[in-house]
């Protein structure tokens, strides 16, 4: 397994606090735990630097999920989907990615929407072989796309970006972390960006 294809995703929150994300485990790490991948065992050992988390508390332009919209452009056909992260009186444009349609269809599940009569939500949960045959993709390909789509808010600033799809592993379901979601008829002019 490379970067590209993640079969565990650890990640720090603003505050320090460590979490894991992975098919087994969702939610707090703590120095010293275990993590199990297959057949091999590791132990995390995380450097603490008090004065690293002050600072990203006041890095201009970082922001947490709850302070933005997520705007997803979708074109007719819905082959294309740019994402705009607007918050704080300014846009920051993500452009169109292939991963982008993962976050339409859990979107449409959030806001109840355009769904098939045969999938069930729950207060946006949608369980992952239901999205797995919505998307028409493998679940590590699902993995992928949720590992490329934190990195990109996090690249962005967003600094809960793991929160954007939350994972329920106890009953394998997942769901986009907000409600705060527009969704708009894109234009037909072509862009450059795409995974």
């Amino acid at each position: 397994m490379g970067l590209d294809e993640p079969s565990v995703s650890l990640f720090r929150d603003e505050s320090g606090q460590w979490s894991i994300d992975s098919r087994d485990r969702v939610g707090r790490l703590d120095d010293g735990d275990l993590i199990t991948i297959g057949t091999e065992h590791w132990r995390c050992c995380f450097p603490t630097s008090p004065h690293e988390t002050e600072m990203l508390g006041i890095v201009d332009g970082s922001f947490a999920l709850a302070e933005l919209e997520l705007r997803l452009g979708v074109s007719q056909d819905e082959e294309a989907i740019e994402l705009t992260l607007h918050a704080k009186g300014r846009d920051v444009r993500l452009g169109r990615k292939a991963c982008h349609y993962l976050l339409l269809t859990l979107a449409r599940c959030r806001q109840g929407r355009e769904m098939p009569a045969a999938v069930a939500v729950d207060d946006g949960w949608v369980s992952v072989s239901a999205l797995l045959e919505l998307l028409r993709v493998s679940e590590q390909r699902l993995n992928v796309d949720i590992f490329r789509i934190r990195q990109e808010l996090k690249a962005a600033g967003v600094s809960d970006a793991v929160a954007i799809i939350q994972r329920d592993p106890q009953q394998r379901r997942v769901r986009l972390g907000t409600e705060n979601v527009v969704l708009t008829k894109l234009s037909d002019v072509p862009s450059p960006s795409s995974d």
